[in-house]
C-alpha cells in the first residue's frame, strides 16, 4: 500500500484541462512525477475529487468493489432526463444492482464458450466472405474495413440481424452516435441550437433509439424469439418476474453492440501497424498459419493452438490497449486504496500503463510477442478486457473472432500500411486510429520479400521509445 499523493488547487485543475486533451500521456506524466497513489482535490467549486491507482493491486481492489463503484460508462454528455440520450447513457457499462444482473442474465447464455464454439463455421464463413471483397492495389483504410467486418460478427451471430443494409444501418449509426458523443465541445457547451455539436449529440440518441427499438420490434432473418442477444433481453425477466423496459433494453443493447465490435477492430488494426513494422514477425505468423492447413477448413481448436497468432494478439492487446483507461464512480462514501473518498468521486485505473510496468514486463515498450511462449500474468496484471467481476462478458467471443480475421486476411493477402501515412491516436473511450489508417493489399505471395518498416509517423507512436518498433 502507498501513501496518496494530493494534487491540490490550481494544479488539479491543470492537471484535468491536460487529461481532457490526451488522458494516455497525461496519466502516465502523473504516475510518473507523483506516484502509483494520486489524489486529485479541486477546492471549492463543488467537483467532487478524483482518485488515480496504477498496479495489479490496486486493479484488484477496484475491480472487486462492485458494492462501492460502478464504470463511469463511454458516452459523456449530459442531457435532461427523458430523453433518448439520457437513457442511452446509462447502459449496462454504468449500471448496477437489479437492473445490471438482468442484462447480464439475459446476454450470458449466448458468450458462453459452447455457443461461441458454435459460431465457429459462421465466423470463418463471415471473415472468409468479407475479405474477399476487400480491393487490392490501392489505398484501403483497414480501420474502416476492420470495423465493418466485426459489426458483421456481432450483429449477425450475437443479435440475429442477416439483412446486409440493416447490419449496415445499425452500424453506421452507432459509430457516428459515439463519435458525436467525443466532441469535446458538445460536452462544454451544451447548447440545444441547430448546428450546435450538443444538439447532434441529442439528434443522433433519437435516430440510435429508435432503430434500435425498431430491431428489436422485428423479426429479422426469421430468428426465433429466443435465439439471439435482442430477443433474449426483450423477453428477460429476473428473479421477481420484472422485464426490462423497451427503451432501457435500447440502452443496454447500444452499448453492448459498440463494445462487440469496437475493441476487436481495434485491436486488428493495431495489429497490422505493428506487423508492418515488423516484417520478419509477419512473415513468420504467416508461415505459421499456412502450415497448419487451409484456411477454409480449420477448427477452431486449430486456429486456437496456433502459439504465434495467439501471441501476436495477445502482444497487441498488451501495448495498444483498446481501452486504457477504465473510470469508476463512487456509489456512495468509501475508502478505496487506502483514501476515503465521499460519494459520487472519481476512480481511474489505467490497464495501459499496468502493461508498461517493467516489473511485470520485461522491455515493455517493445513489441515482443515471443514473450507470451514464457509468461503468464494474472488477471490483474493483464487486464485488456478488463478483469474480476467486471470483465468484458464477450471476451471469448471477440478472442475467436480476431484470430479469424487475422489469419484469414494474412492468408490471403501481403499487407503493407503506406509508406509516409502519418497515423494518430485518439482516445473516445476507446483508442482509436484518429483517421484511419491507410494500407494497400496484394495478393499472397510466397516469393516477395518482406518490405522494409514504413516510416513512423503520427501520435500513435509516441506511445513507444525510439527503439521500440
Amino acid at each position: 500500500m502507498h501513501n496518496a499523493n494530493t494534487i491540490r488547487g490550481p494544479t488539479a485543475w491543470l492537471v484535468s484541462l491536460s487529461f481532457a486533451v490526451d488522458p494516455i500521456r497525461c496519466l502516465e506524466r502523473v504516475y510518473r512525477r507523483h506516484g502509483p497513489v494520486v489524489r486529485l482535490e479541486y477546492g471549492r467549486g463543488g467537483r467532487k475529487p478524483v482518485l488515480a491507482l496504477v498496479g495489479p493491486g490496486y486493479n484488484r481492489e477496484v475491480l472487486l468493489a462492485t458494492d462501492r463503484l460502478r464504470p463511469t460508462g463511454i458516452w459523456p454528455v449530459r442531457a435532461p432526463e427523458g430523453s433518448a440520450q439520457a437513457n442511452l447513457r446509462r447502459n449496462y457499462l454504468t449500471t448496477s444492482g437489479a437492473e445490471h444482473a438482468c442484462f447480464s442474465e439475459a446476454v450470458a447464455p449466448h458468450l458462453e464458450r459452447g455457443r461461441v464454439d458454435a459460431h465457429f463455421p459462421d465466423v470463418r464463413r463471415i471473415a472468409l466472405a468479407e475479405i474477399a471483397e476487400w480491393p487490392t492495389g490501392k489505398p484501403v483504410d483497414i480501420y474502416a474495413r476492420f470495423r465493418a467486418l466485426a459489426q458483421r460478427f456481432a450483429f449477425e451471430l450475437l443479435f440475429g440481424l442477416t439483412d446486409a443494409g440493416r447490419v449496415r444501418a445499425f452500424g453506421d449509426r452507432l459509430t457516428s452516435y459515439h463519435a458525436a458523443n467525443w466532441s469535446r465541445i458538445a460536452s462544454l457547451l451544451r447548447l440545444d441550437l441547430p448546428g450546435m455539436p450538443y444538439r447532434r449529440v441529442l439528434e443522433r440518441a433519437d435516430d440510435l433509439q429508435s432503430l434500435v427499438l425498431g430491431v428489436m420490434a422485428s423479426r429479422d432473418g426469421g430468428c426465433p424469439m429466443a435465439s439471439n442477444v435482442l430477443r433474449s433481453l426483450a423477453n428477460h425477466t429476473d428473479a421477481e418476474g420484472l422485464a426490462l423496459a423497451p427503451a432501457r433494453a435500447a440502452a443496454h443493447i447500444s452499448g453492448f453492440a459498440l463494445a462487440a465490435y469496437e475493441t476487436t477492430s481495434i485491436t486488428l488494426t493495431w495489429a497490422m501497424v505493428l506487423l508492418s513494422h515488423h516484417p520478419l514477425i509477419a512473415a513468420a505468423l504467416t508461415a505459421e498459419i499456412a502450415e497448419a492447413g487451409p484456411i477454409e477448413t480449420m477448427s477452431a481448436a486449430t486456429l486456437a493452438g496456433l502459439p504465434l497468432l495467439d501471441a501476436v494478439l495477445k502482444e497487441t492487446l498488451r501495448l495498444m490497449t483498446p481501452v486504457p483507461i477504465l473510470g469508476f464512480k463512487t456509489l456512495r462514501a468509501c475508502n478505496i486504496g487506502g483514501v476515503d473518498l465521499p460519494e459520487a468521486a472519481t476512480v481511474v485505473i489505467s490497464p495501459y500503463l499496468t502493461h508498461r510496468m517493467p516489473e511485470l514486463y520485461d522491455r515493455p515498450d517493445q513489441f515482443l510477442p515471443e514473450r507470451w511462449l514464457e509468461i503468464r500474468p494474472t488477471t490483474y496484471e493483464y487486464l485488456p478486457f478488463s478483469g474480476g467481476p467486471r470483465r468484458c462478458p464477450g471476451f471469448l467471443f471477440a478472442q475467436t473472432n480476431m484470430r479469424m480475421a487475422l489469419a484469414a486476411l494474412l492468408t490471403r493477402f501481403d499487407v503493407t500500411v503506406v509508406d509516409g501515412a502519418r497515423i494518430d491516436r485518439r482516445y473516445a473511450a476507446v483508442m482509436v486510429p484518429r483517421r484511419g489508417v491507410p494500407a494497400v493489399l496484394e495478393p499472397r505471395s510466397l516469393t516477395r520479400r518482406p518490405r522494409p518498416p514504413p516510416q513512423r509517423l503520427g501520435s500513435a507512436f509516441d506511445l513507444f521509445s525510439p527503439a521500440a518498433i
